[in-house]
């Protein structure tokens, strides 16, 4: 009953290198090496599901194939058990997938671990205060930064232990108290090439995140780089570094669009045919650099959001009389040819899956006028625009509340005769 008044977060949490002593990387850096000798010394085995989780001895083979044994003095014994089971957990999943008629292979072994779950707050690890934290199997405090974003009232719960470049990250999870939200509000987004994002109010976002020179640089080193030296291995690691640092960037403008739109009461976005764009090769770079798949992601998560199908031709089709038209990625304007409505092709293509969402939130099919055929044959005749039905007839008395991205003339007199 208590969780059911609570929300479940996961704060990330970085070590502070500059205050970590030799021993303490060095700690560090065997956890994860003796994590990698446990899994691999479980498919080893050949028998997971009876693996003792309380070996201290693993066995593998050195680079020359020769049998070799590692003890194990790093990892307590509820590392290992979480370990343990967490592999059982990827076979069950792979078993899973399988009675499903899903095509699956098996479990690889690992030149490296990233992740160590620390499933127990209290004993595996602890937080001393807002700057210090405690990880088990070495009696020595670490600093961290971001426990001061983890409210005073917050219920710690399990936390894994993550390895990312050359940095130490504690992923901590905690449940909250549910905070009262009031939602108001509805807005349409509409995902495109010219402009990342355009919504139904009119607001235009645009997201270009292209690899910096650090990047290009280093991989032009690489390449100068002797195939298997250690040098190569180090220059990858630059590579994969430089390569994080432009995805954190592009990971925090995601959360802040995503964030600035929890208090809508309806988010409506369609389902973008991505994979097609990154195919397409005059769009692919757009698409490489933009951050629009990982927006659509995140909107999906939220409870408000409204997926439209991604075969609705939003931009093409007139949602005043249902014609459609023939429009081009050169052509910024829609204008219908059987009504007269013209608006930016964006906006109104925003609009219109807003009123598709809307439509869809409230479980019924059809917000166009009816299309019915006539008895000439070979012709098509459409119900007059007599009247839109109520919610998009409230929505186009707001039309004029809209921000006007365009000059005086958005709107044509035909279409406010209409």
């Amino acid at each position: 009953m208590r969780r059911q008044s609570q929300t479940c977060k996961t704060y990330e949490l970085k070590f502070d290198k500059s205050h970590m002593s030799i021993k303490k990387k060095r700690f560090f850096k065997m956890l994860f090496v003796e994590a990698k000798w446990l899994y691999n010394d479980m498919l080893s085995s050949g028998d997971i599901f009876n693996y003792d989780d309380k070996t201290k001895i693993t066995n593998s083979l050195d680079k020359n194939k020769q049998p070799v044994q590692h003890e194990l003095t790093n990892l307590s014994s509820q590392m290992k058990q979480s370990l343990v089971n967490r592999t059982k957990d990827y076979v069950k999943a792979l078993s899973k997938k399988k009675a499903k008629g899903g095509s699956i292979g098996k479990l690889k072994f690992k030149s490296s671990v990233f992740s160590i779950p620390l499933k127990q707050f209290g004993n595996t690890y602890k937080v001393l205060n807002e700057n210090y934290v405690k990880i088990q199997g070495l009696n020595k405090k670490f600093k961290v930064h971001g426990l001061s974003q983890i409210p005073l009232d917050a219920e710690f719960a399990n936390a894994t232990l993550v390895k990312r470049f050359d940095d130490y990250y504690l992923y901590v999870t905690v449940y909250e108290q549910k905070e009262s939200q009031v939602l108001v509000g509805e807005v349409g987004l509409d995902f495109g090439i010219k402009n990342s994002i355009t919504t139904s109010d009119g607001e235009v976002y645009n997201y270009n995140f292209e690899e910096t020179k650090g990047v290009k640089k280093a991989q032009k080193s690489l390449s100068k780089k002797r195939k298997g030296s250690a040098n190569r291995r180090k220059q990858k690691d630059i590579i994969a570094k430089r390569h994080g640092k432009l995805n954190n960037i592009k990971k925090d403008a995601k959360n802040k669009f995503v964030s600035n739109l929890k208090d809508k009461k309806l988010i409506a976005v369609q389902d973008e045919q991505l994979s097609k764009w990154h195919k397409d090769k005059q769009l692919s770079r757009k698409v490489q650099h933009d951050i629009m798949g990982g927006i659509i992601s995140g909107l999906k998560k939220m409870s408000q959001t409204i997926v439209v199908g991604k075969y609705e031709p939003t931009t093409k089709k007139c949602f005043v009389c249902d014609e459609v038209a023939d429009m081009t990625l050169k052509k910024r304007t829609f204008k219908c040819l059987e009504c007269g409505f013209t608006m930016d092709r964006d906006v109104k293509s925003a609009i219109h899956i807003l009123l598709l969402g809307k439509k869809v939130s409230l479980g019924q099919r059809n917000i166009l006028p009816v299309e019915y055929k006539s008895s000439a044959p070979g012709r098509k005749a459409r119900s007059k625009v007599y009247m839109l039905k109520q919610e998009a007839t409230t929505f186009w008395d707001n039309f004029s509340k809209l921000k006007r991205s365009m000059d005086g003339s958005w709107l044509t007199p035909e279409a406010t005769m209409l």
